[in-house]
């Protein structure tokens, strides 16, 4: 019960990256067999990643370490590229993960632009659509949104904000960290109109990697921004047009990409086929989009009573505040669960649980939506984070097991 952490791995997926460090691990590019073989499957990484977040040749994927480091080099390509000056200024939703804020504070300090919060309400820790529009302006240049908060759990009308940005702000890029959301409801980067779009590969049944999505438009911006000057992480030799070998630095880890692959096509043959399938089947699958959606739609379908039945407990003891919305319907919220005892510290009530549950406590690493909601003291929120393949049953033994101790 601590998927916002990091879901489970399918034996596939392990299968695939031992098979390619036993059998296919070589330089890419370097002509012979065995580095054509490795060459391929990290193209069909890249290419399987471009349908599974449905980029529609709107532009490319990169594949990193963690998206914290994504969005590290991110905004160093931004600085380089002095995108933004004296008088510009970012808006920032503070129930965020300080690996999708934290780069951009540091970044705007020193170029003197100016850094506007769209707060977190106090009560409910949500943000406010209005508020929005008060901090939109001709100047913004960046507006960096959270999908879904991984302490909340709800879920950000992302297609209406876009829309305010664009109509606002039309000088601004949008960044979405969409790591809390992906393991729960299919990316569609395009739909969205987004320009940069994050998820971890490892939260979404894979290999522990990080994926960014970048808009073709909005990098050229990027590009043309800093002139003659070379942007972006890797060699100044390598050509700044070109949006992945230029964000990948190092390159992608070869094993990881093939374990995404794997992980992807067993996402799709288990919840749309439900069965599963051996993974040397896999290898010459190709998956459609349609797949894609119809696998979310079950994932989702299979988390619904999970989610009732957790919040509707909550949200009715009067002993416990809920840190996030009590609405469970499913284009509001996704089964990350989070609360914080009346009386009792979140310490001690986690350290409770965890005798029978794997559930844990704390900031988790969005320490400014924490103490915005008054959650930040006393060790934080609980946090309980399920998937689809967490079962009814077990979601009502942990039921039991807080009506003991609350």
């Amino acid at each position: 019960m601590e998927n916002a952490g990091g879901s489970q791995v399918p034996g596939c997926v392990v299968e695939a990256v031992r098979e390619h460090l036993t059998s296919h691990c070589a330089q890419l590019g370097a002509g012979y067999g065995r580095s054509h073989r490795s060459s391929q499957i990290v193209r069909n990484a890249h290419e399987w990643l471009e349908v599974f977040m449905n980029v529609r040749g709107l532009g490319q994927v990169v594949v990193g370490s963690s998206t914290s480091q994504l969005a590290l080099n991110l905004s160093c390509l931004f600085s380089e590229a002095s995108f933004m000056g004296p008088g510009d200024n970012v808006v920032m939703q503070q129930a965020s993960h300080e690996s999708i804020i934290g780069p951009w504070v540091r970044m705007a300090a020193p170029r003197v632009a100016g850094v506007r919060w769209w707060g977190a309400d106090p009560a409910s820790g949500g943000s406010c659509a209005k508020q929005l529009e008060g901090l939109l302006d001709g100047r913004t240049r960046l507006v960096v949104l959270t999908h879904v908060s991984n302490l909340l759990g709800d879920i950000l009308d992302l297609p209406a904000v876009v829309q305010r940005v664009r109509r606002l702000a039309p000088a601004a890029q949008v960044v979405v960290d969409g790591v809390a959301y992906a393991p729960h409801r299919a990316i569609d980067v395009a739909g969205w109109d987004v320009d940069w779009y994050f998820y971890s590969p490892y939260k979404v049944y894979g290999p522990h990697l990080g994926v960014m999505y970048g808009k073709t438009s909005a990098y050229a911006a990027l590009v043309a921004a800093g002139g003659d000057r070379d942007c972006g992480p890797n060699h100044y030799f390598i050509d700044k047009h070109q949006l992945t070998y230029k964000m990948e630095l190092g390159g992608a880890s070869h094993e990881g990409c093939a374990g995404r692959r794997l992980c992807v096509c067993l996402c799709v043959y288990v919840c749309v086929c439900m069965c599963p399938a051996p993974s040397p089947l896999l290898g010459g699958v190709r998956m459609s989009r349609a797949q894609v959606e119809a696998a979310f739609e079950l994932m989702a379908s299979l988390e619904q009573p999970l989610t009732e039945r957790l919040v509707s407990y909550l949200a009715a003891q009067p002993s416990v505040r809920l840190v996030g919305s009590t609405d469970t319907r499913p284009g509001v919220r996704v089964p990350t669960v989070s609360f914080v005892h009346r009386r009792k510290s979140s310490v001690l009530l986690a350290r409770d649980l965890q005798a029978g549950f794997a559930v844990r406590c704390g900031h988790m690493y969005s320490r400014r939506l924490g103490t915005a909601a008054g959650s930040g003291r006393d060790g934080g929120v609980v946090r309980v984070s399920l998937l689809h393949y967490n079962t009814p049953d077990e979601v009502e033994r942990l039921v039991e097991a807080l009506q003991r101790l609350l």
